[in-house]
């Protein structure tokens, strides 16, 4: 049987063990593979593949995907509990209304994005 089309973004990180340990903090499961310089991670039917890229400065970075999850605010919650509101890949914007889409959580290298519903 066919796989359903699917995209999968490949993103930069400034630290792939730190970029695992995060989303791992948010239910993705995963590991480093290729000696450490690459990363796949999965939540589900999301999935997520990272670089490294040590000299990244987020200001400068406009690398980012969607991710649409069905609980956007259990996620909003994993995140408030780890402790990581500023400064992180993921979820560092303000929640707002989607007008009805399905929920969104905003992934980015420059740590720009932000958690919808």
């Amino acid at each position: 049987m066919l796989e359903p089309d699917q995209c999968i973004p490949v993103l930069p990180s400034r630290d792939l063990r730190r970029t695992v340990a995060f989303y791992t903090r948010l239910g993705f499961e995963g590991e480093l593979l290729a000696a450490d310089s690459y990363a796949i991670l999965t939540r589900g039917a999301l999935e997520l593949h990272f670089f490294p890229h040590p000299d990244l400065d987020p200001a400068d970075c406009y690398a980012g995907c969607y991710l649409r999850v069905a609980d956007v605010d259990g996620l909003h919650a994993i995140r408030d509990r780890g402790g990581r509101r500023g400064g992180a890949v993921v979820g560092t914007g303000p929640r707002r209304r989607n007008r009805g889409r399905p929920p969104v959580a905003a992934a980015g290298g420059g740590g720009r994005g932000g958690l919808e519903s």
